[in-house]
């Protein structure tokens, strides 16, 4: 759902089909309403209500992984004969992790993009051994300090959570089973960039992840990203409600291009910002 420019708390609603019917019987079709373009009812209060799901990011937002991410995708490509840095890889953190992977072979190493498709595949296998071997030592991936705070209050209001990830859904498991954030009912969903066709800015991960937390569906969807591209999905994903978290990979600068409708530098404003609630 779009809101108006300036003022996120106030829906553009999209209008439902209707006609308005003349004293003639003609039928004509409906016409621009300001009121409600405004969000106002037949005279009613504009729709003040809070999310009924936020969809966060899992990597570098509800947990941190402390730069072990990308570390480890630079460890795979330099493996495969791609001699690569972290400027290379951190302004595509956030995109799915095989289409990053062939961006940058084929960008290093001259490939055709099928070509970089076909070696991302088995640099993706790499990477993946590699990042759960990591995590496994290190026992786990450990939730961003106010992460699991912030979840607890919002779900007592009603809120559901689901998490969103750039990452193979195998690794993804893995840290929620470390993290037992499923099982403990603290998050509802959990989805992967490989379940979906299409890469971010496409808003399909968000809206696959409303379809596994909501069933039956809502226009009161809050995102929370610290990537370009994420809060890029978000808006195409008509989220009323877009956070940019300042202490992920990219600039807050990068991250204010993408006009979020609220910018962060702990998850502890996640309440504050979504139900009025201020976490100490």
């Amino acid at each position: 759902m779009e809101s108006i420019p300036g003022r996120p708390d106030v829906p553009v609603r999209p209008h439902a089909a209707r006609s308005d019917t003349a004293d003639s019987g003609t039928a004509y079709p409906a016409m621009f309403d300001l009121n409600d373009t405004l969000g106002l009812w037949k005279g009613s209060e504009p729709d003040r209500s809070g999310p009924e799901l936020l969809v966060a990011d899992l990597e570098s937002t509800a947990i941190r992984d402390c730069g072990l991410v990308g570390r480890s995708l630079i460890a795979s490509l330099r493996e495969f004969g791609c001699p690569v840095g972290v400027e290379d890889v951190v302004p595509l953190l956030g995109s799915p992790t095989r289409v990053l992977l062939a961006q940058i072979l084929a960008t290093h190493l001259s490939y055709s993009l099928e070509s970089a498709f076909r070696l991302a595949e088995r640099v993706e296998v790499d990477f993946c051994d590699r990042l759960l071997g990591e995590i496994e030592a290190g026992g786990g991936l450990p939730p961003t300090p106010g992460a699991e705070n912030a979840f607890a209050v919002l779900q007592s209001e009603g809120v559901r959570i689901a998490l969103d990830s750039a990452l193979p859904r195998r690794v993804v498991d893995l840290i929620l089973a470390r993290n037992a954030w499923l099982r403990s009912g603290l998050v509802d969903a959990a989805v992967s960039a490989e379940e979906v066709c299409a890469p971010r800015p496409s808003p399909e991960l968000i809206q696959h992840a409303v379809r596994r937390a909501l069933p039956e569906g809502s226009a009161r969807v809050a995102k929370l990203a610290s990537c370009p591209g994420d809060l890029a999905a978000a808006h195409s994903a008509g989220c009323r409600w877009i956070l940019a978290y300042t202490r992920g990979p990219a600039s807050t600068a990068a991250l204010r291009l993408q006009s979020p409708t609220h910018v962060i530098e702990c998850l502890g404003e996640v309440s504050e910002a979504l139900i009025g609630r201020v976490l100490r």
